[in-house]
């Protein structure tokens, strides 16, 4: 509910998740029944309760908790319903993948587990390059060493959602290669050049440390170099669909294994 609502009021929009100076994240947002949890209670029938599910729940700010239960008349079940999808929608047309990812992490800080170390990892394409051969080259010639050539570049951006301080992570990324595009390597340290597709199979990142709520951009780059037949860049969209697989380790925590797609398509 916390992650659909974007961590905003359903009326009013005002952002639930407060940061003080000493304090920290603050939650100030309220779970409001769409149907009473009592049968008694605003908006019930007198025979029926409704549960604590995400279908009879919306999130609100204080005020507009107070307000929709003491003008319940003014806000029936279907109403407050409407209001919710409306209010879901419009997060997700307003805010893209990468801006609902911090979203997202602002709300699991609050929701983990007190004392343990929690990581997202993020992979955010930053910009590449491409060269063609010209085409008063002979066609065959240009099939054999390709119409273009090229890269993407890729960096990595980790932040620290849990309760601790992390003093030292160990990530190993690969890509899940039924997911790669035909023509396109992965290298972990060489972009390519005419003459050369340089090839990895895993890239170690060693970075730290982290404090609670931080984010970095580690000096952590690595490659999509591709070939096309034709000239012409290969689309980014291509290499936005590529997905990875990592395996991470935050200090003496017990490993974890996860998947990651590009932030910014």
């Amino acid at each position: 509910m916390w992650g659909r609502a974007g961590g905003s009021c359903s009326i009013c929009k005002v952002d639930l998740l407060k940061e003080f100076p000493e304090s920290g994240n603050v939650n100030l947002g309220e779970r409001a029944h769409i149907i009473p949890h009592s049968k008694d209670g605003p908006r019930g029938d007198g025979t029926s309760e409704g549960g604590n599910t995400y279908d009879n729940l919306i999130l609100l700010c204080g005020h507009h908790h107070a307000e929709v239960d003491g003008a319940w008349k003014d806000y029936s079940r279907n109403k407050l319903l409407e209001i919710k999808i409306k209010h879901e929608q419009y997060i997700r047309n307003s805010i893209d993948q990468y801006q609902r990812d911090t979203t997202l992490s602002k709300v699991l800080a609050l929701l983990q587990l007190e004392g343990e170390p929690r990581l997202v990892p993020a992979l955010m394409v930053e910009g590449g390059s491409y060269q063609y051969f010209s085409r008063v080259i002979p066609r065959f010639a240009q099939k054999i060493f390709g119409g273009s050539f090229g890269h993407w570049r890729i960096g990595l951006d980790i932040k620290n959602i849990g309760s601790v301080k992390v003093s030292r992570v160990v990530l190993k990324l690969w890509p899940k290669w039924e997911t790669m595009p035909k023509n396109v390597t992965f290298s972990t340290d060489i972009p390519m050049t005419r003459s050369l597709t340089p090839l990895s199979y895993e890239k170690e990142i060693v970075c730290g440390p982290f404090n609670v709520g931080e984010l970095k951009s580690e000096p952590c780059i690595f490659y999509l170099n591709y070939k096309e037949e034709n000239t012409g860049d290969t689309p980014r969209s291509k290499i936005s669909a590529i997905e990875f697989e990592y395996y991470r380790t935050c200090d003496d925590a017990t490993p974890t294994r996860g998947m990651l797609k590009i932030a910014n398509p």
